[in-house]
């Protein structure tokens, strides 16, 4: 009997090796986490497809999808915020110097 994981070329070295790249700071935090939403987004209208009425889709989908994602994205773009908040506030006391 053949694994599942065989029929779909997976490596534990290629998902370790992705782990590496992301644990080393390679890749964007924001891109990941708007790939995570996106995902996320997929799962909910998924699971909207699959209601009873399109009433109860609707609520699926809003109350599975873009709201706890709101709340998921403002809580976790805040290090970006602030680092972007510091910078701004660097390059305004950079320009009162200079001028």
């Amino acid at each position: 009997m053949r694994s599942i994981f065989a029929s779909h070329n997976f490596s534990v070295k290629k998902a370790a090796s992705a782990l590496r790249a992301l644990r080393s700071g390679c890749c964007n935090a924001l891109v990941i986490m708007y790939i995570i939403a996106i995902g996320w987004l997929f799962c909910a209208l998924m699971f909207a497809v699959g209601s009873d009425s399109i009433v109860a889709a609707v609520f699926t989908f809003l109350f599975w999808g873009p709201l706890p994602l709101a709340l998921f994205i403002y809580l976790f773009s805040g290090r970006v915020r602030r680092e972007r908040a510091a910078a701004r506030e660097r390059e305004e006391d950079e320009d009162h110097k200079a001028g």
